[in-house]
């Protein structure tokens, strides 16, 4: 009798649970590639929520939006859907691959991983129903009909194209491309792109080109109403979005041209975009960006020329006394912000980090550089700059990793004494941790063996 009791209470609950899961949206818990999987068998596209635990607008979404029924049945029965904690470790990747950079952040994504739609920012009811329900039109629509009709036999006409592409604004779907090639054709034909389509070019951004073109027809600031101005300002963050995204598939990709044509691109958008102001942001990223590429995929004689830039302009205007100096000032303006109360970490490495947040930069960015001369030169006048820029990052700070590099420099040329000396002062230092350790710990094995 007990067990049957138990076996309806049971049967209740699962009820009761089907019925508020009705009421509101069902977002799914699933693998990333069985939700594409899942959203090719039942031919509905992937609605996704990204949101983080301190943002307010997400959580009012979930209190009121995610909450209706109405809302509730449309999404269960049209989409499959997800959240995604941008914040926490199984989501934080896929948020960045996907570009999220503002919360609540919503996607529509096909099985392909493609995104259609994208908006930021709270949806009410009707927001969010009139959102998803533009997406539908565009989810799993044939439109060779439409190609044909624009192509109008070989010779397409530019008044036609730009409808269609305005009434594809924000939407991606696998011939848009083909469709949007069709008017960049008659586009490069042309000495300028009016403002009314300015709009057009920034969102169809495919590749290096079509962003090149972007940039190059980027309208001038003077020549604006206040109304095109906001629309140019949307666009921008589209450009130096699909500038980030092809930074990332060049280091990814190992691709050295489409990395530094990248870089150039980034150089003539900064340029316009800063016109009235000498700070050169995109000069210091294209730096640190082209360094790292050079450093990962081992372009030696790339990477000693751009070090030593990066060093003058980025590290030796900034002395340790002046880091130490700002240091002393950010943590009192925290300490004053929190009241006296203490947030600092207890684990010294991490103290570190967080009191001297400056001197730890410094001191890490030139680590780096040593590091990297250590393993790819033997040239005697490299590898004692290296120990320079060894001495100077320890005027920062003392971290155990630059011991490790200075070693390295200096058993390349022959100091195989002062080498162990430093390994010894790294292995003692209190800012080492388990994973410097072990690689400290191998190298004086390695060294130990010459």
């Amino acid at each position: 009798m007990f067990k049957i009791i138990k076996i309806l209470a049971v049967i209740v609950m699962f009820s009761s649970s089907l019925n508020v899961a009705s009421a509101q949206i069902d977002f799914v818990k699933l693998k990333w590639e069985d939700a594409l999987q899942l959203s090719k068998a039942e031919s509905k596209p992937i609605f996704v929520d990204v949101y983080t635990q301190w943002c307010g607008p997400c959580k009012k979404m979930d209190a009121t939006t995610f909450q209706d029924t109405a809302v509730g049945s449309y999404m269960n029965t049209h989409f499959i859907n997800m959240k995604w904690d941008a914040d926490s470790y199984k989501y934080s990747a896929l948020a960045r691959q996907y570009g999220v950079k503002g919360y609540p952040t919503l996607l529509y994504i096909d099985h392909t991983g493609n995104v259609m739609k994208r908006r930021t920012g709270l949806q009410n009811k009707d927001g969010l129903l009139d959102l998803s329900d533009s997406v539908l039109k565009f989810a799993y629509a044939d439109y060779s009909e439409l190609l044909y009709e624009l192509r109008n036999n070989g010779q397409p006409i530019k008044k036609k194209l730009v409808d269609a592409m305005n009434d594809f604004n924000g939407f991606r779907f696998a011939q848009k491309e083909e469709i949007y090639n069709l008017l960049f054709d008659i586009y490069q034909k042309q000495d300028s792109v009016a403002i009314s389509e300015y709009g057009i070019v920034v969102d169809n951004l495919y590749d290096i080109e079509h962003l090149k073109f972007a940039v190059r027809h980027y309208p001038s600031h003077t020549k604006l109403s206040s109304e095109d101005r906001r629309s140019i300002f949307k666009g921008r963050s589209k450009i130096k979005s699909k500038i980030d995204l092809l930074f990332a598939d060049a280091l990814k990709y190992k691709d050295r041209e489409l990395m530094e044509e990248t870089a150039d691109v980034n150089i003539v958008f900064d340029t316009k975009v800063n016109s009235k102001n000498r700070v050169q942001n995109a000069a210091y990223e294209n730096r640190n960006k082209l360094l790292e590429f050079y450093s990962r995929h081992r372009y030696k004689e790339a990477y000693h020329p751009l070090a030593a830039e990066m060093i003058k302009k980025e590290i030796i205007p900034y002395n340790p006394a002046m880091c130490r100096q700002r240091d002393e000032m950010r943590q009192g303006m925290k300490e004053k912000v929190l009241n006296g109360a203490s947030n600092v970490p207890t684990h010294p490495r991490s103290k570190l980090i967080d009191t001297q947040k400056f001197s730890f930069k410094m001191a890490y960015k030139l680590q780096i550089v040593v590091d990297n001369y250590a393993e790819f030169y033997d040239d005697t006048a490299l590898l004692e700059q290296a120990l320079e820029w060894s001495e100077l990052s320890a005027a920062y700070i003392d971290l155990p990793e630059n011991r490790l590099s200075r070693a390295k420099v200096l058993s390349k040329l022959g100091y195989k004494d002062e080498a162990q000396m430093h390994i010894k002062k790294a292995l003692s230092s209190v800012y080492i941790n388990n994973k410097i350790k072990k690689q400290v710990l191998k190298f004086k094995d390695a060294l130990n063996t010459k």
